[in-house]
């Protein structure tokens, strides 16, 4: 199922940016999340959020 929910999220992110629906950021933003929530990490997305902005800002 997880495994499942993953490859939506890919799709469906190519989509939102291939189309110009939305912006990339607004688009690795957002579609993640959601599906993160979809996924049953409720109270864990926040904290993924933080550790990828951690991980990241250096960069």
């Amino acid at each position: 199922m997880l495994a499942i929910l993953g490859f939506i999220t890919i799709v469906i992110l190519l989509a939102l940016i291939m189309t110009n629906k939305a912006t990339p950021v607004t688009a690795l933003i957002a579609v993640p999340t959601v599906a993160a929530l979809i996924g049953g990490f409720g109270k864990s997305t926040g904290d993924f959020i933080i550790k990828g902005i951690t991980s990241i800002a250096p960069t």
